[in-house]
């Protein structure tokens, strides 16, 4: 990696005065993990030589070491106590993961949601330097998200191509307007999966989290708990198809918002 740079938390390291360098021989991104190990669960069948596959699972997320200094005229300067308690306030959080971006080329669209453990690099009794074990919360890099809105009727379905890397599915974030009363079915041909939604308003607006799965209605008398299938809309990819075509019952405008995976590593 070429960076000397990255934003953490809206906080870019350069505001502290620091910068990503090298205080050992060893590269300043030591210890990189590539992220999205595979790891393949098989069962073994007596009397054959050929095991069962039974499925995969990622073994662990990404991870990195850095090595951050206060630089000044290509000589390193020491970091004060005071200076290393903002440091350790912004970096070293138990308040969850946070968005950590590389300021490098082609990295200026991908992210990680991260934390860090922090050690001093001390000379002399001085601390010059922090070395930054991070942890994310994926096994890869995500990107800004995308979004897609649209109308839909029920003679003219919606089609995008889904770019992530990974086979399989993500549980976007979406918001339907209603702009009819009955039944709403939103239907992915890919997977053939159907989201039911029933005693729909016109006007009303539906909201379904991605992350949490949950959902809400903007009309409080509507029991949209007891009128939902529970099947919540996916954007998928197979490794030959990676267009979702989606069709619904009833006219509504539709909002779709997720990020694409990328196994980019650091």
């Amino acid at each position: 990696m070429t960076s000397t740079n990255f934003i953490y938390d809206n906080t870019q390291l350069s505001t502290y005065g620091l910068c990503i360098c090298r205080f050992q021989s060893d590269a300043s991104f030591a210890n990189v993990s590539a992220g999205s190990q595979i790891e393949f669960h098989l069962s073994p069948i007596p009397g054959r030589d050929k095991p069962l596959f039974l499925g995969t699972a990622y073994t662990d997320t990404l991870q990195a070491v850095i090595q951050v200094g206060k630089i000044h005229c290509g000589k390193a300067e020491p970091i004060t106590s005071r200076e290393l308690s903002q440091l350790m306030r912004w970096l070293n959080r138990k308040d969850g993961f946070h968005k950590f971006k590389l300021l490098q080329k082609d990295f200026e669209n991908l992210y990680a949601l991260a934390n860090f453990n922090v050690q001093k690099i001390e000379i002399a009794g001085k601390v010059y330097g922090l070395e930054l074990s991070m942890t994310t919360l994926h096994p890869y890099l995500l990107e800004e998200p995308i979004v897609y809105e649209t109308d839909l009727t029920p003679g003219s379905p919606f089609s995008f191509h889904d770019s992530s890397d990974e086979t399989g599915h993500i549980y976007p974030d979406v918001v339907i307007t209603c702009h009819s009363q009955g039944d709403l079915k939103l239907t992915n041909s890919l997977e053939n999966r159907t989201t039911v939604l029933k005693n729909c308003t016109d006007g009303e607006v539906i909201t379904l989290s991605g992350d949490s799965l949950t959902i809400l209605s903007s009309l409080p008398a509507h029991d949209i708990p007891n009128d939902f299938n529970y099947v919540f809309p996916r954007i998928v990819n197979t490794y030959a198809n990676r267009e979702n075509r989606i069709s619904t019952t009833l006219p509504c405008s539709i909002r779709l918002q997720y990020s694409p995976i990328r196994k980019a590593g650091f």
